[in-house]
């Protein structure tokens, strides 16, 4: 895989790892494996919080979403 940079952040991303005594490409790994795991925990906190919801019984009826898109294309 490769990843094209802005040569600004490609500077930051080179000055980041001379500070930290690391290379750039282990930078950008850990970077982006916890941009991952924090994508997959926010997309499970997103499902457990609509199961939650539907246990709760905190939901919309079919009608009562058609109404509200129906609303939202009006005004739009």
């Amino acid at each position: 895989m490769v990843i094209e940079l802005t040569s600004e952040d490609q500077m930051r991303l080179s000055e980041l790892a001379d500070a930290t005594r690391q290379t750039a490409t282990e930078l950008a790994k850990e970077a982006l494996h916890w941009f991952l795991v924090g994508q997959r925990e926010s997309l499970a906190a997103a499902v457990k919080e609509g199961d939650e919801d539907f246990d709760r019984g905190d939901v919309f009826e079919h009608h009562e979403v058609v109404a509200q898109f129906a609303d939202v294309l009006r005004h739009a």
